[in-house]
């Protein structure tokens, strides 16, 4: 997702454009529902990513160490970019997929 761009001029115009389309989305309940819940799924797979790398390279060998935190680096990357995103997309956002969001950045 460009969103998730390492680089920063492409994730903030990817970010900008989420915002743009959900805020055109309000006054179209259906349509708004269907795209916060697919970035909804988006933002959750990649919050819960930190984690399941950490379990990963926390079994990992000698050899493979230096991989690994490169995994955790990149996914840790991923994540903070997500809660960048969020900050502009949370507040026009459904309701449903919006509460899901905020109880997966507190867990």
């Amino acid at each position: 997702s460009f969103a998730l761009d390492q680089r920063p001029k492409v994730r903030k115009r990817a970010q900008g454009g989420l915002v743009e389309v959900l805020a055109s989305l309000q006054a179209h309940p259906a349509a708004l529902s269907h795209a916060s819940e697919a970035a909804a799924k988006l933002f959750l797979q990649v919050l819960a990513t930190p984690q399941a790398t950490v379990a990963a390279a926390a079994s990992a060998s000698n050899k493979n160490r230096a991989a690994a935190e490169q995994a955790i680096t990149s996914a840790v990357a991923d994540a903070l970019h997500v809660l960048g995103a969020l900050r502009g997309a949370l507040p026009l956002m459904s309701a449903g997929p919006a509460k899901h969001l905020v109880d997966a950045c507190f867990r």
